[in-house]
């Protein structure tokens, strides 16, 4: 038993002692009027403050519509926007934790049909998510909200849960039943 509680413990220093490097958020973006009518999936931000007091979106998947989403656009000027390689967009791919997710050039990314999306922050509580084809011309756009459900737990968080658990069911087995006379 005492060999199980001490590897245990070797495994559980080892993961804490990994910095948390990315957190990772599920999304959901539902149109109020327009086209595209919702996209939804998860992304991933940097686990530090950036200098405008959001974080760093670092990558985005998902669908628009059932159009898969095939990667975030990456901003070389980050936390500060840019305008996208056409000029079409301005995005900088920060998140805020608190009041409104996205900002006013907000997120830009691409899916499999070849098209480009920018959700952004409209005004208070409303978010636009405009399409464009690159070097091409805007396409699609609505007007609907923009939520973040929670963040999912990394996997080294799993793993110490499951060794936690597994933890907990050797030491029960450990003790057996105790019969009474």
């Amino acid at each position: 038993m005492k060999t199980i509680l001490t590897a245990t413990a070797l495994v559980l220093a080892a993961f804490s002692a990994v910095p948390s490097e990315a957190a990772t958020y599920l999304y959901s973006y539902v149109a109020n009027s327009g086209a595209p009518a919702g996209a939804s999936g998860k992304f991933v931000t940097a686990n530090v403050l950036n200098a405008v007091g959001g974080y760093d979106v670092l990558g985005i998947n998902g669908s628009v519509d059932g159009d898969f989403i095939t990667g975030l656009v990456v901003n070389a000027n980050q936390p500060n926007p840019i305008n996208s390689a056409d000029g079409r967009f301005n995005f900088d791919n920060v998140y805020y934790a608190t009041g409104e997710k996205l900002d006013g050039p907000g997120l830009l990314f691409n899916v499999a049909s070849g098209l480009e999306y920018n959700l952004f922050l409209e005004s208070p509580g409303l978010y636009h998510l405009y399409s464009a084809t690159p070097g091409g011309s805007y396409g699609a756009n609505s007007l609907g909200t923009f939520t973040v459900t929670g963040e999912v737990p990394e996997p080294a968080t799993w793993a110490m849960i499951v060794l936690g658990f597994g933890m907990v069911g050797a030491m029960a087995r450990r003790r057996g039943t105790v019969v009474t006379a």
